[in-house]
């Protein structure tokens, strides 16, 4: 009897070992288990939501327009991306071509300096039909060759460099939204010929036979006393703007600007012009 009291004894205190052992795995602590793996789980969703949020965010250009000061304010385009020249006289570079890809975000600004040596031209076709954003022009640039950027299709061509001279045909056959031109001697012959152009900003002391012929400009903005040399045979421009109303017309211009809007200051040359050839003036605010 003794042993078999013994023996229940044993089997209750193993019996109860055995449950006290069992409790480390309780349903208790499954749970707090279970738990940390969801947090754990939770946090990772948390930080792969950061993560993505990180990849998504917008790097587009956020800017609403190209804004002179903005095109300005921009590094200059890798001399890798052009042929070039040393000039023969040796006193500076001259583009040759252009020969990045073509890519309607791009936006070029010509090296101001190659070389340790100023750019001082932009040759024949040197972005002959290139299809991009925009165009810088600046620094000691004289002379824009031959069509140089005949049949291009870019958003805004801003030249500010002091050029001398010009050859003819520079935007020949373009498809350009915007050109500005701050500081130009002459505007060549033919220089807008056969393009198709959104506005034209001009600063200049002559524009020569045909620049506009057969050219199709929604406006013109001239900022300077300029002179015409037959510029606006057979022109088909919407609105001229003259900033300052100085203007003198050559008499081959006469009766070419049937369906021109011309914007001028009240009292000034261009509107006794417009007066005195029936043509319609606006005054200039």
């Amino acid at each position: 009897m003794k042993k078999k009291l013994i023996v229940l004894g044993l089997i209750s205190t193993m019996t109860f070992s055995i449950v006290a052992c069992g409790s480390d795995n309780n349903p208790s602590n499954e749970t707090t288990t279970a738990t940390e793996m969801e947090n754990n789980e939770t946090k990772n969703n948390e930080d792969d939501t950061v993560d993505n949020k990180t990849e998504s965010v917008d790097t587009t250009d956020k800017t609403d327009e190209l804004t002179d000061e903005y095109l300005l304010s921009l590094s200059e385009t890798s001399s890798e991306m052009f042929l070039y020249d040393e000039l023969s006289d040796g006193s500076g570079i001259c583009i040759d071509k252009y020969i990045g890809e073509d890519d309607v975000n791009a936006i070029i600004i010509v090296p101001t300096t190659i070389d340790d040596k100023p750019v001082k031209e932009i040759s024949s076709k040197a972005f002959y039909n290139v299809n991009v954003k925009a165009v810088v022009v600046s620094g000691d640039v004289e002379y824009l060759g031959e069509n140089a950027f005949h049949f291009s299709e870019i958003e805004k061509v801003l030249i500010t460099s002091p050029i001398k001279e010009m050859g003819n045909g520079v935007f020949m056959q373009s498809r350009i939204k915007e050109i500005v031109i701050n500081n130009a001697e002459t505007i060549g012959c033919t220089c807008f010929s056969s393009s198709t152009i959104d506005t034209i900003k001009l600063s200049t002391k002559t524009i020569q036979d045909g620049a506009f012929i057969t050219s199709k400009v929604q406006k013109l903005i001239i900022e300077s006393e300029c002179v015409s040399e037959g510029a606006f045979l057979g022109n088909k421009i919407k609105v001229i703007e003259f900033l300052d109303g100085k203007f003198t017309f050559d008499d081959s211009d006469n009766g070419k600007f049937e369906e021109t809007l011309f914007i001028a200051p009240s009292g000034s040359e261009v509107e006794q012009y417009a007066k005195d050839n029936g043509l319609n003036f606006e005054a200039l605010d």
